[in-house]
């Protein structure tokens, strides 16, 4: 598991750290390449994927899922907060 700081931010491969009902809400409601999917699927994806999350003074700021297969393929795929500043 990977957790670097520096200054106010956190780049972490935590899963427990990551926020699912936002990305979920992104994916499903935002993202071309999501859309209606369900928590589940998100959750599944993320559990067989390679997540990084970004923080911004502990709160999520962004993140993405690396290499995932299980449910659905991401290559790369950047998940923002849309209420991160």
């Amino acid at each position: 598991m990977l957790n670097k700081q520096q200054g106010g931010n956190t780049i972490s491969t935590d899963r427990a750290m990551l926020n699912i009902q936002t990305i979920h809400d992104f994916i499903s409601t935002q993202s071309y390449w999501g859309i209606g999917r369900s928590i589940e699927v998100v959750q599944k994806s993320i559990d067989n994927s390679l997540p990084f999350g970004v923080y911004c003074r502990e709160e999520y700021a962004k993140g993405c899922l690396l290499f995932s297969w299980g449910e659905t393929f991401q290559n790369f795929k950047s998940i923002p907060n849309s209420k991160a500043p």
